[in-house]
Parts: structure tokens; C-alpha cells; sequence
């Protein structure tokens, strides 16, 4: 499969992608509950994805929340 410094490449890469994922994952964690303690109502709006995304100026991020 490769070499040994190979798979230590590879498994520092995993753990920097499970680092980026459980600090997005806080992040939301941390900004729901401020929003919960904060506001008595919150609404849920139905977003035309496709359509941001054809922006150029916004679809790199767009999709980049989704992963």
C-alpha cells in the first residue's frame, strides 16, 4: 500500500480533517444554543441552493458549508 512515512502522511491529513470537522461542529453546537438561550422564536427558511450557488461570489462557500 506505500511506504511507512506514506501512511503517517495520511493519517495526519485524517486527523486535521476530524479536527476541522468536530471545530465546525462546535461552532454550531455553541451558535444553536446561544440562539436557543437568546430569542423566543426562531424560523426555518427553505433556500434555493442551486441558485446562490450560481453566484460566483458566494458558491465556494456554499458548498464548502455542505462537506
Amino acid at each position: 500500500m506505500g511506504s511507512h512515512n506514506w501512511q503517517k502522511a495520511q493519517n495526519k491529513i485524517a486527523r486535521l480533517h476530524q479536527h476541522i470537522a468536530r471545530q465546525r461542529e462546535y461552532f454550531n453546537y455553541k451558535t444553536a444554543h446561544k440562539l436557543v438561550k437568546e430569542y423566543d422564536l426562531i424560523a426555518v427558511e427553505d433556500l434555493n441552493i442551486k441558485g446562490l450557488a450560481r453566484n460566483t461570489k458566494f458558491s465556494k462557500s456554499i458548498y464548502d458549508v455542505g462537506k
